[in-house]
């Protein structure tokens, strides 16, 4: 019973009607301290099309079980370069990718739980 309870709602993911960019952290060196020096660039071909989703009551346990400070859950169209590395611009809002899940292991769709946070 409780392995049902922690299934994912069930979603419209081929309803993807927002543009996302894809950036990676460009890492440059460090400075004095030993933090990060660098640039967020975008990945190949880093537009995509998206379902951004608000985590909602039903939504937010589940998500929060697989990441704790999820805010946010995206689903895009697979891609192997994507991992919790990236970021996602949405808009002006910036979504930090904390967990990346490859739905059945099946290669087709993503789904990024995500905080949303400053740039």
């Amino acid at each position: 019973m409780a392995d049902r309870y922690m299934q994912p709602v069930p979603t419209a993911i081929w309803r993807k009607d927002r543009q996302v960019t894809i950036q990676r952290f460009n890492k440059l060196g460090a400075d004095v301290r030993g933090q990060p020096i660098g640039e967020w660039v975008g990945v190949m071909t880093p537009t995509v099309w998206a379902s951004v989703e608000p985590l909602n009551a039903r939504t937010a346990e589940y998500a929060r079980a697989l990441y704790s400070e999820a805010t946010h859950r995206v689903f895009i169209d697979y891609r192997a370069d994507v991992t919790n590395a990236c970021r996602l611009l949405y808009g002006s809002r910036v979504l930090h990718i904390g967990a990346v899940i490859n739905r059945n292991e099946a290669n087709v769709t993503l789904e990024l739980l995500c905080t949303e946070g400053d740039a």
